[in-house]
């Protein structure tokens, strides 16, 4: 079976992260149904009002808009997971739910967006109650994506360590979830518009050549959260994505 050898490595004093230019980008620019998914392990929790970004699809240049960011919060001292988005009419949405991380673990993390319900877990279970947008996602073409950018502010770059990031134009199910948790090896799915298993490389696995390029100089770690990949038999794990 094939192992899980590296992880990416991002340090917040260098400002790295990975990311690909929104004119090079496939599909990654969803408005419908939604999941963003990985692994993640802090270096550093978020001082109060920072965050630690996972993965972000922005408009870095005039106008800002953030088709979708997904992120570890600090609010006052209060943690949470959070998404937030900014639509062409400036309006927004950041909804989220506490949740208290801790440093040098690995958390699987995930979101979904069905419609106007939001939903966050951690290791497949369900973090606090669905929370509800009120106003409509939008995409700006001109929108990069990016594994651990900072949306804006310099104290908001991933500190720590990521690996097996996906975005899914589709509702993953716990139970996708936890095979994910498993070790399941993602690729060759329908519905993902982007999958990077990060190890020791940038390549997108989906079929949309999404590859992503490292900024700051990032490294690639020998800390992961699983070691060996559990290859996929037949069509059952992503059943309700086909």
């Amino acid at each position: 079976m094939a192992t899980n050898t590296y992880s990416l490595s991002l340090s917040l004093a260098s400002s790295q992260y990975a990311g690909i230019d929104g004119a090079a980008q496939t599909g990654l620019g969803i408005t419908g149904d939604l999941t963003l998914i990985g692994f993640m392990n802090l270096s550093t929790l978020p001082g109060a009002g920072q965050q630690r970004v996972l993965a972000i699809m922005k408009d870095f240049g005039a106008t800002g808009r953030v088709t979708y960011q997904f992120f570890v919060n600090n609010t006052g001292g209060v943690y949470s997971l959070r998404l937030y988005h900014q639509n062409s009419s400036d309006l927004n949405d950041n909804v989220g739910v506490a949740w208290t991380p801790s440093t040098a673990t690995w958390y699987l993390a995930c979101v979904t967006v069905s419609g106007s319900s939001v939903n966050f877990y951690v290791d497949a279970s369900q973090v606090g109650a669905t929370q509800t947008l009120s106003n409509t996602r939008q995409h700006n073409s001109n929108s990069d994506f990016a594994l651990g950018r900072s949306g804006g502010a310099a104290n908001d770059y991933m500190d720590g360590l990521m690996d097996e990031w996906g975005v899914y134009g589709a509702i993953l199910s716990t139970t996708q979830q936890s095979n994910i948790l498993s070790g399941y090896d993602q690729r060759d799915v329908a519905s993902s518009s982007g999958y990077w298993q990060l190890n020791n490389g940038y390549t997108d696995l989906s079929g949309n050549s999404n590859t992503l390029t490292g900024s700051g100089s990032p490294t690639f770690s020998a800390t992961v959260p699983f070691a060996t990949y559990i290859s996929l038999t037949g069509a059952s794990f992503f059943l309700n994505l086909i």
